[in-house]
């Protein structure tokens, strides 16, 4: 069924697997699963255990003889389990192969509130990493993210503080992983609530999507690294900055080659940093106030030769 954007706290104790300061998501190796029995027609579906995970299986319980949108798989990148998505039809209409953290109660009338997103949390990850693989049907896509929420006394609304997203814009025939930094719209802010879904069509909480996508997920985590490095190259190879905090001078060493110009910019997207270098093998970025930045690092390998530009995020504890 459709993912939308709405949050609902249950109101019972989640148990995290660490600190209140690296909090993660229960069972998110989807090794442990939980069946749920259908009756005559309707058939049996499982979802992830954990008390935390939910989908859109709950339409097939008065949609006879349909098909779960989310399944277990033994595909799996690690361990014995995975989850597999398949975006199908049901009642004629698009249904996205759905995996999220919250609840799903089908509402007929309106479709669109059936899945609630969100459980509680009280952390600040940097990252959302985990493995997949996508076999798109037609020019679908598909999208994985975790968006953290916090609550608004004087609005009574839920303000978006932070969001990491990634979209899947065609096939991933093998296990990939992805390491997604979060963009932060409140520097500072505490979230409350964290919603982490996954779905085998971007465009399932509109009925948008091509019958037939598959999206496999396993071993989803958070990062709390103070600095995380997400490589620009092709090949998968390792990024070539390493990154040393120092109070707030950021210092920027190659493992091979030179670095010839870094650019440094906030999350808005503006300039507040941007130096060229003659063949240094290091540089300094002095003086960066708190908060998270996007640094742009070109440069030359051993051979001279350009390298491609790799960005690299700093957030400072």
């Amino acid at each position: 069924m459709q993912i939308i954007d709405r949050l609902f706290i249950v109101g019972i104790a989640i148990v995290f697997s660490v600190g209140l300061r690296a909090q993660q998501v229960p069972n998110a190796d989807f090794e442990e699963w939980t069946l749920v029995k259908g009756s005559g027609t309707y058939k049996d579906y499982e979802e992830p255990s954990g008390g935390v995970w939910s989908s859109g299986n709950g339409v097939i319980h008065v949609a006879a003889g349909a098909d779960p949108v989310l399944e277990k798989t033994t595909d799996a990148h690690r361990g014995t389990y995975a989850a597999k998505l398949t975006t199908r039809k049901v009642f004629g209409q698009i249904a996205s192969g759905s995996l999220f953290t919250g609840t799903f109660k089908l509402n007929l009338a309106k479709p669109v509130e059936s899945a609630r997103l969100g459980v509680p949390f009280t952390a600040m990850p940097t990252s959302f990493r985990g493995w997949c693989k996508y076999a798109p049907a037609g020019n679908d896509s598909a999208s994985l993210y975790v968006r953290l929420w916090r609550w608004n006394d004087t609005t009574k609304q839920r303000v978006l503080i932070a969001e990491a997203y990634r979209t899947l814009y065609g096939p991933v025939a093998t296990w990939t992983e992805f390491n997604v930094p979060f963009a932060v719209f409140e520097q500072g802010s505490v979230p409350d609530t964290m919603a982490m879904v996954f779905s085998s069509s971007a465009g399932g909480g509109s009925f948008k999507g091509d019958e037939g996508s598959i999206l496999f997920i396993d071993d989803v985590s958070l990062s709390y690294d103070a600095v995380s490095v997400h490589d620009g190259w092709e090949g998968g190879k390792e990024a070539w900055c390493s990154i040393v905090s120092n109070a707030h001078d950021m210092q920027l060493a190659t493992t091979s080659g030179t670095i010839e110009r870094v650019v440094v910019s906030d999350l808005r997207g503006c300039t507040v940093f941007d130096r060229s270098y003659a063949q240094t093998a290091e540089a300094t970025v002095a003086n960066m106030s708190t908060g998270a930045f996007v640094f742009t690092v070109t440069g030359v390998d051993d051979r001279g030769m350009p390298r491609r530009q790799t960005q690299i995020r700093i957030v400072h504890p």
